[in-house]
């Protein structure tokens, strides 16, 4: 489904730097589902490597991890192995292939910026519907991903590999847009969340290092956008500020982080349907 990344490649060194951040938020959303937690069967779209799913498994009734990729679906399956209330499809978003009303929630973590980004993220709008046709009325959307100022601001290594980060920030909606888009799916009640302790890459984040390696590149898709000497260039830079200046320099980032947060939270309910 990524209009740029290659899930099937990366998804053996992925968990290597991404965590499933905001469980909090995300439980919390689902307790005010139309059923009792234990009893929500809930889906999710663009499960990866079944972090999120994993973690919510035994708290609900049931769940389906959906996903294009081959490699990330391989990944889930070993995580999920014994868990009899969970299952894997492989689908390419943004169309679902499930009843109307087949679920009491559905997630979405981290994967919207992987749609066509064209006709005025025309891809996420059909998508959105899509979320809504499959709910319950009264159903939950638990939606996460980042708003400008948290690309700008809330990882210190696209400062480094500003290619990466401009070209990233166009494939994701502002703000404004996609609470237009929730709105037409039919989604109201909308509440905005940005924890701003959350850490996508974990403790991974803090290693100065990191983007010199593969392995820790893979855990952001920003930098399968870029093209190899800007990556080269963006390591030179990376080792000048390494050489003088380095502890400075990523304590006024880290302020800046600390300010905006990394990715926001977009809770909806599901408005009734009209008879």
């Amino acid at each position: 489904m990524s209009q740029y990344e290659q899930y099937d490649v990366t998804s053996d060194s992925y968990d290597r730097t991404r965590q499933p951040v905001g469980l909090e938020v995300v439980l919390g959303a689902l307790l005010l589902g139309p059923r009792p937690l234990a009893a929500q069967r809930v889906l999710e779209l663009g499960c990866g490597t079944g972090n999120y799913l994993a973690a919510v498994a035994d708290h609900v009734g049931a769940s389906v991890g959906v996903d294009m990729s081959r490699g990330m679906l391989r990944q889930a399956a070993g995580k999920l192995e014994g868990r009899g209330r969970t299952g894997l499809l492989r689908v390419c978003l943004p169309e679902l292939p499930f009843a109307a009303g087949a679920f009491d929630a559905v997630t979405c973590f981290q994967v919207v910026h992987h749609l066509p980004a064209d006709d005025g993220f025309a891809a996420l709008g059909t998508l959105l519907r899509q979320a809504a046709r499959v709910l319950r009325p009264g159903g939950r959307l638990v939606l996460n991903t980042c708003t400008d100022p948290q690309l700008v601001d809330g990882y210190w290594y696209y400062a480094i590999f500003p290619e990466a980060r401009d070209r990233v920030r166009a494939r994701y909606a502002p703000v404004a847009r996609l609470r237009e888009l929730l709105d037409a799916a039919g989604f109201d009640e909308v509440r905005e969340i940005a924890p701003l302790d959350a850490v996508l890459q974990g403790p991974a984040y803090s290693d100065p290092d990191g983007p010199r390696h593969q392995a820790w590149r893979h855990g952001d898709s920003g930098f399968a956008l870029l093209e190899p000497p800007e990556l080269e260039a963006g390591l030179a830079r990376l080792r000048a500020l390494r050489g003088k200046g380095w502890d400075a320099w990523m304590a006024e980032r880290e302020l800046r982080r600390q300010g905006v947060g990394q990715s926001s939270f977009f809770l909806g309910t599901l408005s009734p349907r009209e008879p």
